[in-house]
């Protein structure tokens, strides 16, 4: 794992400190096998993992798809869906140790510091999928200038929509070799 940066140690400090909210707990159990964790920043994300959970489940039954999304209504009997809970370190800690999936793949953006950091110190290897600019820095970031470099750099490799987004990337510090232009 990349060193921490100032900004990212700043921000887990604050969502640890908490607000009263119950930590992620979920009914639902982690199923026997390996278990692909994929994350969904808006519907149509959401869509292409539920198709790559129908090809999946054809080709390895013994796998499974978790979907995380944000409040986005969807169901599919190929997966397993859970809303993502809140960015807290807590949070990021509860969700790893219960689901333990062997991968990530977060698709589009809306980055969850905590959760990647739980996430990366958990060894877990991660893709960014069809990132695009929008996506990458929210605006309130401004406050922790080199936390979206560190969250960055946890991915194994970030497919991105265009060249444009190459450049954002690049001046975030990341290097060619962990970046891919898909379309």
């Amino acid at each position: 794992m990349a060193p921490r940066s100032l900004s990212l140690s700043a921000y887990l400090a604050l969502t640890r400190r908490g607000n009263g909210q119950p930590v992620y707990a979920t009914e639902a159990e982690r199923p026997a096998g390996e278990l692909i964790w994929g994350h969904a920043s808006n519907i149509d994300h959401a869509h292409a993992l539920v198709q790559l959970a129908a090809r999946l489940a054809q080709m390895r039954p013994d796998l499974t798809l978790l979907l995380t999304t944000p409040d986005i209504p969807l169901s599919a009997s190929c997966l397993i869906r859970e809303v993502l809970p809140e960015d807290t370190v807590a949070n990021g800690e509860a969700f790893i140790d219960h689901w333990m999936p062997e991968l990530c793949l977060w698709t589009g953006g809306d980055l969850q510091p905590a959760i990647l950091n739980c996430a990366a110190n958990a060894d877990l290897p991660m893709f960014l999928v069809d990132a695009n600019e929008e996506g990458i820095v929210k605006p309130g970031w401004r406050w922790f200038p080199d936390m979206p470099r560190a969250l960055l750099n946890s991915f194994s490799m970030i497919l991105v929509q265009n060249t444009e987004t190459v450049t954002a990337l690049r001046r975030l510090g990341v290097r060619d070799t962990e970046i891919a232009v898909t379309g």
